[in-house]
């Protein structure tokens, strides 16, 4: 998809990653505007710490007319009402996925999740280096509100993490499909689309098992930005409007495991017949359980 904007518009594009939300926050304030990056993307919950700091422009939207293509689910959410710094660019839930040839019994809970990382995953278990997604393992576990802002909950979550969990994890990591690869774990905080790329690609998929634990997890939608002082700004509003085109869904879909969040793409993806659709389009009654 790179390649066919580049080549249908004559524009160079130049892709780089980050580890996490923190890092590009960083990236892009030390700059102060002259990061050279004209497209960025953030996950949704940053975006107001980001425009407080005045890291983002304003969109044109109507240089991005494939906009009208886009669920309805996915526009307008509380961290950007009226999409004026932000389009969806894919969106998903977080869970685990665990070994089943070394941890045996069956795991469905957050508190599953915290209890085999200290008995049968000790030492062999990966957590994201997202923090918040972290937190989220222990409020989840006992019952709260992933958004909760009770400092007794927010207390008692700490102490799981700190005392309970963080002792028996081997490594934080940005994308648990590599460290499925490499095989020296046993337990993975994961996000749904990456475990699906992971089970791809390991030897012995059918010895893997992916959860949409109870009784709570994050919906998350990372998004489409333009940085302020970018270079390109007209170049950017192209490049985002091609990226969500509903002609390019499905590619996109079938590479990075996510819906982008435009309409009808579950259909799509029965039409194309894709692998592991379980995994991408988490079942309703998970959905009605994600904050």
């Amino acid at each position: 998809l790179l390649d066919a904007f580049k080549s249908q518009n004559d524009i160079l594009v130049q892709v780089d990653a980050y580890g996490s939300n923190e890092e590009l926050v960083a990236k892009l304030s030390t700059s102060r505007g002259t990061s050279g990056y004209d497209v960025v993307v953030p996950t949704g919950s940053n975006i107001p710490q980001m425009l407080e700091h005045d890291l983002l422009q304003e969109l044109d939207l109507s240089l991005i007319p494939n906009f009208e293509h886009m669920d309805p689910n996915f526009t307008h959410q509380y961290f950007d009402p009226d999409n004026t710094y932000s389009i969806c660019k894919a969106w998903g839930t977080t869970g685990f996925v665990y070994n089943t040839k070394k941890i045996t019994r069956e795991l469905t809970s957050w508190q599953d999740f915290l209890d085999a990382a200290q008995k049968e995953a000790a030492g062999t278990t990966a957590l994201l280096e997202d923090p918040w997604e972290v937190s989220a393992i222990a409020l989840a576990a006992q019952g709260f509100s992933l958004n909760t802002q009770d400092e007794g909950e927010l207390d008692t979550a700490r102490n799981i993490i700190v005392d309970d969990l963080a002792p028996n994890v081997k490594a934080y990591v940005g994308n648990a499909a590599t460290s499925m690869i490499q095989g020296s774990f046993t337990l993975l905080h994961a996000f749904n689309g990456d475990a699906r790329q992971g089970l791809t690609e390991v030897k012995d998929p059918e010895n893997w098992k992916f959860v949409f634990p109870t009784p709570s997890a994050n919906l998350w939608m990372d998004c489409w930005a333009i940085a302020t002082g970018a270079p390109h700004p007209d170049s950017a509003h192209a490049f985002i409007n091609h990226m969500i085109s509903p002609d390019t869904a499905v590619d996109q879909l079938d590479y990075i495991g996510y819906p982008i969040g435009t309409k009808g793409l579950a259909e799509q993806a029965k039409k194309a017949d894709l692998d592991q659709q379980d995994l991408i389009f988490p079942a309703q009654k998970v959905l009605d359980r994600l904050e």
